[in-house]
């Protein structure tokens, strides 16, 4: 693992971070951060520790053999608390390959000692030469770099091949080809820009790869090549020091012979799942557990009444399920032939019968609760349950019996429940909407498209779907050109139910593609069966059939609980508050599709549809160089106070583009459905600018909560001396505290001025309704900071004062 908490190359990307030690009434804490110029009092120290990682970036170049025919050059990374001048970099004899971010460059030494690199930096370790007139320490020599410098490292395959294509190569053979962007790097010299050009182009052909066409024009900086290569060179071309950047082309959908004809050597390879990873529990129609995708995976297949004889899956529903809580979405692997390795282990239990419908003999509330236990005693930390009764469609405030029950369960057993918002199929008899594309009003003021039960669960995600994407589906064998899709990649799924949930909180909280439907233009009809606009995953209904395409907030709750899988993969000792926190941190705006003239209504009428935003389990699972995920896993006291600090990166001070600042809670307090206040306590978070934490701290402590629990609308309430501080995040503080998920968002294109502030200050409040006085409260908070690609990087700030969340390396089985 790299000194930044990362690892150079598991396509995982840069780990999560701590939140310092929070700040309660009995405690103070000095204020921590990374924003702002650092300067090392300590020059000979701070010179010794940048000469001992230069050293070692020359003692990796020269042990590095040729690679594809290409003799390694030494191209160095130079990481920095501020803006980096590149005329000091060109100054100890390096040449700027690339200026990522006014705080990260790419140079090249055609030195390979770095002779006078490491000149410069004995004159800066010689210190000040002494004071000005003024009786002012005057600057070391070459202060302006080295004092800058946090970190010189080499280029690895991290900083050049892109997420996508890390993805295609864990799911591919060696052998396998994958179609690629190479740019290369693309200096303004055209004679070493041509050659490096050529260098890659005959790389690729040893490697055994194909180039297919080129671009060279030195002017606009633009070196590239469109490629074939093997999946099992990509990393060793990625290593030949003359490539920026490698990259995927747009994956087709697959054809429907793919789909329709497939056969176990059609299917990918499955690597089995890692011996340490999560369990995920699917209850469901049960499992066609010896599936090929399926069984490397399959710990038990389990049932809760005897009336379903056992836990196989008659309908494929639960299996369709399964594939994708353990995949996620297979569309890109399926097309491309390459290996795929579960997400978790996998335990399914059955509750419903071969026609999708609970036994009739029991309580099927019991039934799901007993599933759920059964889940968990087999060691399951995320459940997935996209099973639901949809005949009386949930309406605040009350919660229904399951609900209560889940939420119960969720408290006592700390486990992350994920449920699909259940799917409103009346929406068809309303075919001028669906043609339209009116549907989304549709849903939002038909009374019986409210959330299924028990998709009104406070302590659980719930899931509501969007339309597929375009790389998602299949193609039809013979297209049928009168057959239009309803909705468009990013809307509301015309299947999805929507919200509010108990005590109008925000539910569901999180979208994820489920599919459409489309329209027979000609008949003026619903087609249910348009696999263009559906999610394929495992088949498990027919025996001769190994894939399966259907459509329904049933497959977008299992992305969710995919992510969750993955976030327990690779942080193992999560809460599930904080698993719940970092799904809901990870979201992004969805569009907005219904204008009701005014924009906080509309605003309400979006979440009610798509929650706080789509999920992307890419931003779930890690921080990327321009946006920094902090984490806090803490227990507060009922009618208490938690103050955090988080400075500002330097980057966020600098002119121009966007600066993001999110915010994601989630706890698990007591319930009771016979209370007026369905929950036991309830928190909110509200985040502050230009206020110190002593202000914010002692304004909360002289100013308690004295509203009655009833007053929701007042409970998110700061104190009056502080309003004006307070940062704007959407949706408001009353209208996440709610609920036990809260996420907020804050979007900034005018820089933050040094002289008014250099930290955000987060206040953490829980307000007690009927707990036992004293009780405490677990939860788990995330803070994001996120700055455009064409700024300043501000990870590499934050990990210097903020420890990495524990990262595990997978154990493969064997």
């Amino acid at each position: 693992m790299t000194s930044d908490g990362a690892l150079p190359f598991h396509g995982r990307g840069y780990s999560h971070l701590r939140l310092a030690q929070v700040v309660s009434p009995g405690q103070r804490q000095g204020r921590r951060g990374f924003g702002g110029k650092v300067r090392y009092a300590d020059r000979a120290q701070h010179a010794r520790e940048v000469r001992q990682l230069t050293v070692a970036v020359i003692d990796d170049f020269k042990r590095r053999p040729s690679t594809l025919g290409v003799d390694p050059q030494l191209v160095v990374v130079l990481e920095a608390n501020r803006n980096i001048d590149p005329s000091d970099v060109e100054g100890v004899g390096l040449k700027v390959l690339e200026i990522r971010g006014n705080s990260t460059l790419v140079a090249f030494s055609s030195d390979v000692e770095m002779t006078t690199f490491f000149e410069q930096n004995a004159e800066y370790a010689a210190g000040s030469p002494g004071l000005t007139e003024a009786g002012n320490e005057r600057a070391a020599a070459h202060q302006g770099l080295f004092d800058a410098l946090e970190v010189v490292r080499s280029l690895v395959a991290e900083d050049v091949v892109s997420d996508r294509v890390k993805k295609r190569i864990e799911e591919s053979g060696p052998d396998d080809l994958i179609r690629l962007d190479v740019q290369c790097w693309c200096p303004e010299d055209e004679v070493d820009a041509r050659r490096r050009h050529d260098e890659v182009a005959a790389a690729i052909r040893a490697s055994g790869g194909t180039v297919h066409d080129a671009m060279f024009r030195v002017l606009a900086g633009i070196s590239v090549l469109c490629a074939d290569v093997k999946a099992g060179a990509v990393i060793a071309l990625a290593q030949t020091d003359r490539v920026r950047r490698i990259d995927t082309l747009p994956q087709p959908m697959l054809a429907f012979a793919e789909f329709f004809g497939a056969r176990p050597e059609d299917l990918p390879v499955v690597t089995p799942p890692a011996r340490n990873s999560p369990i995920i529990g699917v209850v469901d129609s049960g499992l066609r557990s010896a599936h090929p995708l399926l069984a490397p995976a399959v710990l038990g297949v389990e049932f809760v009444d005897a009336s379903l004889g056992n836990g196989a899956d008659e309908n494929g529903h639960g299996t369709l399920v399964a594939s994708l809580a353990l995949y996620g979405s297979l569309e890109d692997s399926l097309s491309a032939g390459s290996s795929v390795q579960p997400a978790g282990r996998l335990v399914s239990v059955r509750v419903l019968d071969a026609n999708n419908l609970f036994p009739s003999d029991r309580v099927w509330e019991e039934q799901v609760n007993d599933a759920l236990n059964i889940a968990a005693d087999a060691g399951a930390r995320v459940i997935n349950l996209s099973v639901g009764d949809a005949r009386n469609p949930y309406l605040p405030p009350r919660p229904t019996p399951l609900a209560a029950l889940i939420d119960q369960f969720v408290r006592a057993r700390k486990i992350v429940v994920v449920i699909s918002s259940g799917n409103y199929v009346e929406i068809m008899r309303e075919v001028d909407a669906l043609v339209d594309g009116d549907y989304p009003t549709s849903l939002l003021v038909n009374d019986d498209a409210g959330l299924a039960d028990p998709a009104s669960a406070a302590l659980a995600l719930t899931v509501g779907a969007l339309c597929s994407d375009t790389v998602q589906g299949a193609t039809e064998r013979r297209p049928d050109v009168n057959r239009v899709p309803v909705g468009a990649e990013g809307m509301p799924s015309p299947y999805t139910r929507v919200g509010p949930g108990v005590a109008r909180m925000v539910k569901p909280e999180i979208s994820a593609p489920g599919g459409s439907l489309s329209i027979d233009t000609l008949a003026n009809r619903p087609v249910t069966n348009d696999r263009r606009v559906q999610i394929v995953g495992a088949g498990g209904e027919n025996f001769d059939r190994l894939l399966a395409a259907s459509s329904g907030t049933s497959f977008a709750a299992p992305l969710v609980a995919n992510a969750a899988l993955r976030l327990l993969g690779r942080y193992p000792s999560l809460t599930a508050n904080a698993v719940r926190a970092l799904l809901l941190a990870s979201v992004t705006e969805s569009d907005r599709v219904v204008d009701l003239g005014q924009m906080a209504k509309s605003l309400e009428a979006q979440r009610r549809l798509t929650g706080y935003g789509r999920l992307d389990v890419d931003r779930a699972v890690s921080s990327t160089s321009h946006r920094v995920v902090m984490l806090s896993e803490s227990a507060i006291k009922v009618d208490d106070v938690h103050i955090y600090s988080v400075a500002m990166p330097g980057s966020f001070f600098e002119s121009g583009g966007v600066r993001t600042i999110c915010m994601a809670l989630a706890y698990d307090p007591p319930v009771r459905p016979t209370r007026l206040d369905y929950l036991a306590n309830r928190m909110s978070v509200n985040l502050f600018y230009r206020a110190s934490q002593d202000l914010v701290l002692s304004e909360f402590v002289k100013n308690p909560p004295t509203v009655e629990s009833s007053n929701e609308e007042a409970d998110g309430d700061v104190p009056r001396a502080l309003a004006s501080y307070r940062i704007p995040l959407l949706p408001p503080d009353t209208a996440r505290s709610r609920g036990t998920n809260h996420f907020g968002r804050f979007e900034r294109k005018i820089r933050y001025d040094r002289s008014e502030g250099e930290e955000i200050v987060v206040a953490v409040r829980n307000i007690n309704r009927w707990d036992t006085p004293g009780a405490q409260q677990d939860y788990a908070l995330v803070i994001t900071l996120e700055r455009d690609d064409e700024h300043a990087p501000i990870y590499a700030e934050a990990r210097a004062q903020l420890p990495a969340l524990l990262d595990v390396e997978v154990e493969t089985e064997v």
